[in-house]
């Protein structure tokens, strides 16, 4: 099974950090190694000699050792041109594409909202307080950066209606920095993943040389921007590798260090979001690495004999036959289940993943079954324009895919939320 391997919902206060983007955005590729906050980070955890029990209690810690080190190998060298990322709200902005239209009528109750610096889960919760119904009982497809301009879709169930929902009643009540934009009805709750894109506008600010002050602010020069328009038409030309982005790990690595406390330290993770995100961290690790052995081997946009694509396993004649730039090999997302890989490509897999037994053994018995994700990620409709020292991009991404995944393979990322929040 193909799939985007979407993170788990989990409710947070309202200063909690941003969400988790298909952005749906390792600090691999920031000077400070600074990652953007994500509402799926939990707050930093420890290794503790602790009892088992009280590991939901445990202080914070740094970034992960280096033993979970998420430097992924970059499609081509690292880039050597610094940007202000997030600088602006309106730096960021995410247009939720649901790819199908609300039929008008059901029991669910479907609002599109514009938020400019709110959390998702927050406004979730408000939503669940206003029509006095249970929090489950409002969904969304995909959790949205907070430091961002955000139009996404919420789902409210709401079977019998007991009052004519007021939403200028709801914005004041909520104090949110919202706008509601259309509401209507539908059959079916929206779950998570079940959106076809978003559309992303994205401004860096301050281009620079990685070896120019902070405070630099002159124009571009020629010879940069010349190095960053080869990197945009070879990114439209072979895509990028398709990285589960830095906030799947948590700020600093949190999540993946608290998966490492989960399978080798086999501490006892009671709160269920937070054994979500552990599980979702460490299988996201695992299929990282495997990609990134292959984009250091170079044929991570090649069609390796035995490699599992969207339909098919290929075999030496369909290598052959398969046309430059249409690649949809896959690489494994580990859980219960025999890995498909076969030949060359199952080699790199169990040569990437022998160190990592204990892991995969944890990961087939927490009841997750075996899956496939893309090794490649084609931005849809990628357009560029440079304004004095800025860089604003527009692309689409699937469902699941991660807009930092893009942006790490153009410039190193100097990202403004998180020293200002330091």
């Amino acid at each position: 099974m193909i799939t985007n391997d979407a993170a788990p919902k989990e409710e947070t206060p309202k200063d909690a950090q941003a969400s988790e983007p298909e952005t749906n955005e390792q600090a691999p590729n920031t000077p400070e190694s600074s990652a953007p906050e994500s509402d799926t980070t939990e707050s930093n955890s420890t290794k503790s000699n602790a009892p088992a029990a009280k590991a939901d209690e445990q202080a914070s810690s740094p970034a992960v050792d280096t033993a979970l080190d998420l430097n992924y190998t970059y499609a081509t060298a690292k880039p050597k041109i610094i940007a202000d990322f997030r600088t602006e709200v309106k730096d960021f902005l995410v247009d939720e594409k649901l790819g199908f239209t609300p039929s008008g009528e059901g029991e669910h109750l479907y609002v599109h909202i514009k938020k400019c610096g709110e959390n998702t889960t927050w406004i979730a919760e408000k939503l669940a307080k206003y029509f006095r119904i249970k929090p489950n009982d409002v969904s969304y497809s995909g959790k949205k950066d907070r430091h961002a301009e955000t139009f996404q879709w919420f789902s409210i169930y709401l079977p019998k209606p007991r009052f004519t929902e007021n939403w200028d009643d709801f914005i004041k009540q909520s104090e949110a920095n919202i706008e509601i934009l259309e509401s209507t009805r539908h059959h079916q709750k929206l779950r998570r993943g079940t959106h076809e894109s978003n559309y992303f506008e994205i401004t860096l600010r301050n281009l620079r040389s990685d070896n120019a002050e902070p405070e630099h602010t002159a124009p571009l020069d020629s010879t940069l921007k010349e190095l960053l328009e080869q990197r945009l038409t070879q990114i439209t030309e072979q895509g990028v590798p398709n990285y589960f982005g830095e906030q799947r790990f948590g700020r600093g690595g949190s999540n993946l260090s608290l998966a490492e406390q989960w399978i080798l330290d086999k501490v006892t993770i009671r709160n269920r979001n937070k054994r979500s995100l552990a599980m979702s961290a460490g299988r996201s690790h695992l299929f990282n690495l495997v990609l990134s052995e292959r984009v250091s081997q170079s044929n991570w946009s090649d069609c390796l004999e035995g490699d599992v694509n969207e339909i098919f396993t290929a075999d030496e004649s369909e290598i052959k036959n398969r046309p430059n730039g249409v690649n949809s090999a896959t690489a494994p997302l580990w859980g219960r289940g025999r890995n498909a890989s076969q030949h060359a490509s199952a080699e790199i897999d169990k040569a990437v993943l022998a160190p990592y037994q204990q892991w995969l053994e944890k990961l087939e018995h927490c009841g997750l079954n075996q899956e496939r994700r893309r090794l490649v990620l084609w931005p849809q409709g990628l357009r560029w324009e440079f304004t004095d020292n800025n860089l604003v991009l527009k692309f689409s991404l699937a469902s699941g895919e991660f807009a930092t995944s893009v942006l790490r393979e153009i410039c190193l990322l100097h990202n403004a939320v998180m020293h200002n929040s330091d």
